[in-house]
Protein backbone atom coordinates (compact mmCIF):
# COMPACT_ATOMS: atom_id res chain seq x y z
CA UNK A 1 0.00 0.00 0.00
CA UNK A 2 1.58 3.51 -0.55
CA UNK A 3 1.26 6.28 1.33
CA UNK A 4 -0.81 8.02 -0.64
CA UNK A 5 -3.38 4.96 -0.35
CA UNK A 6 -2.93 4.76 3.38
CA UNK A 7 -3.98 8.43 3.87
CA UNK A 8 -7.10 8.01 1.74
CA UNK A 9 -8.10 4.86 3.96
CA UNK A 10 -7.26 6.47 6.95
CA UNK A 11 -8.67 9.98 6.44
CA UNK A 12 -12.36 10.34 8.66
CA UNK A 13 -15.16 10.40 6.48
CA UNK A 14 -16.38 14.25 5.70
CA UNK A 15 -19.66 12.80 6.41
CA UNK A 16 -21.92 9.78 6.15
CA UNK A 17 -25.74 8.26 6.51
CA UNK A 18 -26.26 7.38 9.89
CA UNK A 19 -30.09 5.81 9.47
CA UNK A 20 -28.67 2.40 10.39
CA UNK A 21 -27.17 -1.08 9.42
CA UNK A 22 -27.20 -2.27 6.40
CA UNK A 23 -30.14 -5.38 5.97
CA UNK A 24 -30.20 -6.56 3.12
CA UNK A 25 -28.53 -6.98 -0.30
CA UNK A 26 -30.78 -7.02 -3.51
CA UNK A 27 -30.21 -8.15 -6.82
CA UNK A 28 -32.33 -7.74 -9.95
CA UNK A 29 -32.49 -10.71 -12.83
CA UNK A 30 -34.34 -11.90 -15.66
CA UNK A 31 -34.70 -14.96 -14.39
CA UNK A 32 -36.02 -15.37 -10.67
CA UNK A 33 -35.96 -18.79 -10.62
CA UNK A 34 -32.32 -19.54 -11.91
CA UNK A 35 -31.27 -16.85 -9.25
CA UNK A 36 -32.74 -18.51 -6.40
CA UNK A 37 -31.38 -22.04 -7.26
CA UNK A 38 -28.01 -20.37 -7.96
CA UNK A 39 -28.18 -18.47 -4.47
CA UNK A 40 -29.80 -21.62 -2.88
CA UNK A 41 -27.73 -24.82 -4.97
CA UNK A 42 -24.24 -22.99 -4.90
CA UNK A 43 -23.86 -21.06 -1.68
CA UNK A 44 -26.35 -22.21 0.40
CA UNK A 45 -28.72 -19.54 1.04
CA UNK A 46 -31.78 -20.42 1.49
CA UNK A 47 -34.90 -21.65 1.44
CA UNK A 48 -35.98 -19.06 -0.80
CA UNK A 49 -39.75 -17.67 -0.59
CA UNK A 50 -41.43 -15.87 -2.92
CA UNK A 51 -44.46 -14.20 -4.47
CA UNK A 52 -44.32 -14.58 -8.17
CA UNK A 53 -46.25 -11.09 -9.00
CA UNK A 54 -46.46 -8.20 -6.50
CA UNK A 55 -48.00 -5.19 -7.94
CA UNK A 56 -47.44 -1.47 -6.28
CA UNK A 57 -50.35 0.43 -4.31
CA UNK A 58 -48.75 3.78 -5.81
CA UNK A 59 -44.94 3.39 -7.99
CA UNK A 60 -43.65 6.71 -8.80
CA UNK A 61 -40.43 6.37 -11.20
CA UNK A 62 -38.31 9.44 -11.73
CA UNK A 63 -41.38 11.77 -10.86
CA UNK A 64 -43.99 9.81 -13.31
CA UNK A 65 -46.57 6.89 -11.90
CA UNK A 66 -45.90 3.50 -13.55
CA UNK A 67 -47.86 0.38 -13.03
CA UNK A 68 -44.75 -2.17 -13.14
CA UNK A 69 -45.01 -5.15 -11.48
CA UNK A 70 -42.90 -7.77 -10.23
CA UNK A 71 -41.86 -10.99 -8.72
CA UNK A 72 -39.46 -11.20 -5.94
CA UNK A 73 -37.78 -13.76 -3.64
CA UNK A 74 -36.08 -13.27 -0.09
CA UNK A 75 -34.07 -15.54 2.01
CA UNK A 76 -31.32 -15.33 4.73
CA UNK A 77 -27.63 -16.46 5.48
CA UNK A 78 -26.77 -15.26 8.80
CA UNK A 79 -28.03 -11.88 9.82
CA UNK A 80 -27.79 -10.93 6.60
CA UNK A 81 -31.31 -11.00 4.19
CA UNK A 82 -30.87 -11.58 0.05
CA UNK A 83 -33.50 -10.07 -1.80
CA UNK A 84 -33.91 -11.15 -6.13
CA UNK A 85 -36.88 -9.24 -8.53
CA UNK A 86 -37.49 -9.90 -11.72
CA UNK A 87 -39.23 -7.45 -13.57
CA UNK A 88 -42.29 -8.58 -14.90
CA UNK A 89 -42.86 -5.89 -17.61
CA UNK A 90 -41.59 -2.94 -19.37
CA UNK A 91 -43.23 -0.45 -17.64
CA UNK A 92 -40.45 2.24 -16.62
CA UNK A 93 -39.22 1.19 -13.30
CA UNK A 94 -36.03 1.38 -11.12
CA UNK A 95 -35.36 -2.93 -11.81
CA UNK A 96 -36.31 -2.53 -15.84
CA UNK A 97 -33.31 0.43 -16.05
CA UNK A 98 -31.05 -1.51 -14.27
CA UNK A 99 -31.74 -4.29 -16.25
CA UNK A 100 -31.71 -2.70 -18.95
CA UNK A 101 -28.45 -0.99 -18.36
CA UNK A 102 -26.87 -4.37 -16.80
CA UNK A 103 -28.49 -7.07 -18.92
CA UNK A 104 -26.53 -9.86 -17.24
CA UNK A 105 -28.49 -12.42 -15.88
CA UNK A 106 -28.10 -11.35 -11.88
CA UNK A 107 -26.16 -7.71 -10.47
CA UNK A 108 -26.48 -6.51 -7.26
CA UNK A 109 -29.07 -3.22 -7.65
CA UNK A 110 -29.38 -2.07 -4.02
CA UNK A 111 -28.60 -2.19 -0.42
CA UNK A 112 -31.34 -1.71 2.22
CA UNK A 113 -31.83 -0.27 5.47
CA UNK A 114 -34.85 -0.91 7.09
CA UNK A 115 -36.32 2.60 9.42
CA UNK A 116 -38.78 3.27 11.95
CA UNK A 117 -39.17 7.02 10.25
CA UNK A 118 -39.14 6.47 7.06
CA UNK A 119 -39.85 10.39 5.90
CA UNK A 120 -37.38 11.33 8.41
CA UNK A 121 -34.55 8.68 6.78
CA UNK A 122 -35.59 10.29 3.27
CA UNK A 123 -34.94 13.30 4.00
CA UNK A 124 -31.31 12.20 5.41
CA UNK A 125 -30.25 11.05 2.59
CA UNK A 126 -31.44 13.62 0.56
CA UNK A 127 -29.28 15.79 2.84
CA UNK A 128 -26.48 13.71 2.11
CA UNK A 129 -26.91 14.08 -1.64
CA UNK A 130 -28.88 11.20 -2.13
CA UNK A 131 -31.64 11.78 -5.15
CA UNK A 132 -35.14 9.64 -4.70
CA UNK A 133 -35.20 7.26 -8.26
CA UNK A 134 -38.40 6.02 -7.14
CA UNK A 135 -40.88 5.97 -4.63
CA UNK A 136 -43.72 3.13 -3.77
CA UNK A 137 -45.78 1.36 -1.45
CA UNK A 138 -47.42 -2.02 -1.49
CA UNK A 139 -49.25 -3.84 1.03
CA UNK A 140 -46.43 -4.55 3.57
CA UNK A 141 -45.55 -0.83 3.58
CA UNK A 142 -43.35 2.04 1.87
CA UNK A 143 -40.29 2.13 0.60
CA UNK A 144 -37.90 4.63 -1.16
CA UNK A 145 -35.13 4.14 -3.94
CA UNK A 146 -31.85 6.82 -3.80
CA UNK A 147 -29.16 7.23 -5.83
CA UNK A 148 -25.94 9.11 -5.06
CA UNK A 149 -23.99 10.59 -7.77
CA UNK A 150 -20.57 9.01 -6.22
CA UNK A 151 -21.89 5.18 -6.41
CA UNK A 152 -24.96 5.74 -9.13
CA UNK A 153 -24.75 2.07 -10.33
CA UNK A 154 -25.95 0.72 -6.89
CA UNK A 155 -29.37 2.40 -4.89
CA UNK A 156 -29.39 2.70 -1.41
CA UNK A 157 -33.45 1.47 -0.62
CA UNK A 158 -35.09 3.06 2.52
CA UNK A 159 -38.05 1.18 3.89
CA UNK A 160 -40.00 1.07 6.87
CA UNK A 161 -40.56 -2.17 9.32
CA UNK A 162 -44.23 -2.44 10.37
CA UNK A 163 -45.48 -5.65 12.21
CA UNK A 164 -46.55 -7.47 9.20
CA UNK A 165 -43.22 -7.28 7.06
CA UNK A 166 -41.41 -7.50 10.81
CA UNK A 167 -42.96 -11.13 11.51
CA UNK A 168 -42.89 -12.11 7.42
CA UNK A 169 -38.82 -11.49 7.69
CA UNK A 170 -38.41 -13.12 11.33
CA UNK A 171 -40.11 -16.31 9.45
CA UNK A 172 -37.98 -16.52 7.14
CA UNK A 173 -35.13 -15.91 9.06
CA UNK A 174 -36.38 -18.95 11.12
CA UNK A 175 -36.77 -21.07 8.65
CA UNK A 176 -32.87 -20.23 7.16
CA UNK A 177 -31.90 -21.07 10.91
CA UNK A 178 -33.26 -24.62 11.50
CA UNK A 179 -32.47 -25.09 7.05
CA UNK A 180 -31.67 -28.74 6.05
CA UNK A 181 -31.34 -27.83 2.19
CA UNK A 182 -34.47 -29.42 1.81
CA UNK A 183 -37.81 -27.00 -0.37
CA UNK A 184 -34.92 -24.99 -1.49
CA UNK A 185 -37.63 -22.78 -3.52
CA UNK A 186 -41.60 -22.09 -1.58
CA UNK A 187 -43.84 -20.07 -3.06
CA UNK A 188 -45.46 -17.26 -0.88
CA UNK A 189 -44.36 -14.95 1.66
CA UNK A 190 -44.68 -16.93 5.37
CA UNK A 191 -47.49 -14.72 7.10
CA UNK A 192 -46.98 -16.48 10.37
Amino acid sequence: MTKKDREVSEAPLASRLSIGPARQISFVTSDLQRAMAHFAGKLGVGPWFFEPKITFKRNVYRGRDTNAEIAAGLAYSGPIQFEVIQPLDDEPSVYREYLNACPDWMLLQHINMWVEDLGAAVQSAVAEGYEVVQESATALGGLYYLSHPQFAKVCLELSDLGPVKRRIFEAISDAAADWDGSRPIRKGFPLE
